[in-house]
């Protein structure tokens, strides 16, 4: 019986174990997230106060909150992320400033199901964000097969916006490795994905016409049935590719102003 009611104690104390609670000050504001003791058992909350005033409440799995500066001047700016716990999906980041005094959310960011990375890309004090976009996923060939492209988004003067083309090198470098998959000699089927990873990469880079030549003139030849399975897939692949990363992000070009008691 002993070892019974050892097994039973412990399962209570586990079942009504306290959630843990992480806090961070920022500013004026205090950020609050509270995660169940068992992460597939529920939701994290977050929460933003202005003293005893609760203006923000966020829901998701796994939510997280960082201090990341996006824009210039000011205090770093407040990253929310969280995932949907679905299957391939979804990793979202709120993003939020107070630089004009006031709490404001300045962008949300749907990273699809790779997440994002924070990086000074330039050296001038604030942070890119680097995601990679499943803009061709499942395209044309399967999930495991799906090539990504690079993107990136950061503060263009007035609000966040696609960077891609001026850090033009990192779907360049992205391109390269597609680019040496592309060459390995293996069935045309299997290469669709690189092929697409390549060119669409090299598209974001403002390489497409590079890249078109590189292909007809060094892979195409050897390869008939892709390059045939490209001219028809072309404009399909470029559609895809359109207004990516404008298409995963809601900027807020003046500024959302939070009301207390908002909730997502």
């Amino acid at each position: 019986m002993k070892p019974i009611f050892l097994l039973s104690a412990l399962l209570s104390s586990t079942s009504f174990a306290a959630p843990f609670t992480s806090v961070l000050h920022w500013g004026r504001y205090t950020v609050t997230v509270v995660s169940p003791i068992d992460s597939s058992s529920g939701q994290t909350l977050a929460t933003i106060r202005e003293g005893q005033h609760t203006l923000v409440t966020l829901k998701d799995q796994g939510l997280g909150a960082s201090l990341e500066p996006l824009r210039p001047g000011g205090l770093p700016e407040l990253v929310l992320s969280g995932f949907s716990g679905g299957a391939h999906c979804c990793v979202t980041y709120t993003m939020f400033s107070q630089d004009t005094g006031q709490l404001q959310e300045i962008g949300r960011l749907n990273a699809g199901d790779h997440g994002a990375t924070f990086q000074d890309l330039d050296g001038d004090g604030t942070k890119e964000i680097l995601y990679h976009s499943n803009a061709l996923t499942s395209y044309d060939f399967s999930y495991a097969a799906s090539p990504s492209v690079e993107t990136v988004i950061g503060w263009d003067g007035s609000q966040l916006a696609d960077r891609t083309r001026r850090f033009f090198w990192i779907p360049w470098n992205a391109s390269m490795s597609y680019r040496q998959d592309l060459m390995s000699g293996t069935e045309s089927e299997m290469l669709r994905g690189p092929l697409s990873g390549y060119y669409g990469n090299m598209v974001l880079a403002g390489q497409g016409l590079a890249a078109e030549t590189y292909l007809r003139t060094t892979i195409f030849p050897k390869q008939p049935v892709l390059e045939a399975w490209f001219d028809q897939n072309r404009n399909g692949l470029l559609r895809a590719l359109r207004d990516v990363p404008e298409s995963s992000l809601e900027a807020a070009p003046a500024y959302r102003l939070l009301a207390k008691n908002h909730e997502r």
